[in-house]
């Protein structure tokens, strides 16, 4: 009798993780407002852009919180010029790739950007995985090169996974 009651309480353990599961995989897969990136054209340096902004609409019920910097630059990116006003925020965001890496370094010209803060965060894609991601103000005016360089192990070479251009104005 005592097995039957564990053997019960497994099986209902076992569902509730499913349930849990599908949930939080249904939740992931769907679109929200705040993931959408912003439609940036691309450029070259002697036609540089702005890029778009995105107008929201939210039901008038939702608590106001802090809006999420929506200036995403990602690996998709890579290549293209970037014009910013200053006091303008954008995020440079390219994935970590499976296992990380032995060290990763970005340059750029502190004269023109402040890093106001870095880190990892979880992918919004169907993969999943996570995103290393720089955040920055345009602080100056002025161009400069933004580069990710990475070494993927111990003793190995350094390579360049990202590159792009930022102007502000």
């Amino acid at each position: 009798m005592e097995k039957h009651k564990i053997y019960i309480l497994v099986v209902l353990l076992v569902i509730i993780g499913i349930v849990v599961f599908v949930f939080n995989k249904n939740k992931a897969l769907s679109p929200q407002v705040e993931d959408i990136a912003p439609v940036v054209e691309e450029t070259t340096p002697e036609n540089t852009t702005t890029p778009k902004e995105i107008v929201e609409s939210k039901p008038k019920t939702t608590p106001k919180v802090e809006q999420e910097n929506t200036n995403k630059i990602t690996e998709k990116d890579i290549g293209k010029t970037f014009t910013f006003n200053k006091g303008d925020k954008f995020t440079v965001s390219v994935p970590e790739r499976a296992g990380g890496y032995f060290s990763i370094s970005m340059t750029y010209a502190e004269s023109s950007l402040l890093l106001e803060s870095r880190g990892l965060k979880p992918s919004t894609t169907i993969n999943g995985g996570q995103n290393r991601e720089w955040n920055f103000i345009a602080q100056d005016s002025g161009t400069t090169d933004v580069k990710i360089s990475a070494i993927e192990t111990e003793g190995g070479p350094t390579k360049e996974i990202f590159s792009t251009v930022v102007v502000v104005k």
